[in-house]
């Protein structure tokens, strides 16, 4: 039975992908973009908390999410000056984001920064092509690291040779800030 997973990388922009995971580890429904905070919070609120029925009718995301990850925000000694007057809201949209988990009865699950380089490493060639046409700027990148929390826990749980994953998706389909809030979880 396929579980409708998602994958954040939190932040004031948060990266999110998306996919319908089967037993074997497959991918189909995949999307992912980047979308400001609030919106995505308030976006992932409907989703998993309304009726979902006129976004059935419309034709998008069943909902709710089985699965809800997120990477995890640790203040290091090294970037603590740079959080000086910060009002920390990454730790702000986690907060929101596990709280929507726990109400409406989700997994939560949560992957440190450092899994992206092995992420990375295991990922199929399609998605590694992928990727490398991404920006540069993290600031616009986002979902690129939440597409590598969403491979790393799909390869961590699934018996997943990285040379035969399949992923249907639209190439073309990422979702950009200012499409965030139509379909922004």
């Amino acid at each position: 039975m396929s579980k409708r997973v998602l994958w954040i990388d939190p932040g004031e922009k948060c990266g999110w992908a998306r996919a319908l995971v089967d037993d074997a580890g497959n991918w189909t429904e995949l999307r992912h973009g980047i979308t400001p905070w609030r919106k995505f919070v308030l976006a992932l609120y409907k989703v998993q908390l309304t009726s979902a029925e006129s976004e059935l009718e419309a034709g998008r995301w069943p909902v709710p999410y089985d699965l809800i990850g997120y990477e995890v925000f640790r203040l290091y000694r090294s970037h603590a000056l740079q959080q000086i007057g910060s009002d920390m809201q990454t730790s702000q949209c986690i907060g929101a984001i596990r709280l929507i988990g726990w109400l409406s009865g989700a997994r939560i699950a949560s992957q440190g920064a450092s899994v992206k380089r092995a992420a990375r490493a295991s990922s199929p060639a399609w998605l590694k092509d992928y990727l490398a046409k991404f920006p540069k700027s993290h600031d616009e990148a986002h979902d690129e690291d939440a597409l590598l929390h969403l491979w790393q826990w799909t390869f961590a749980r699934h018996d997943v040779d990285p040379t035969t994953h399949n992923a249907q998706m639209d190439l073309s389909a990422k979702v950009t800030i200012d499409q965030g809030g139509k379909d922004a979880a």
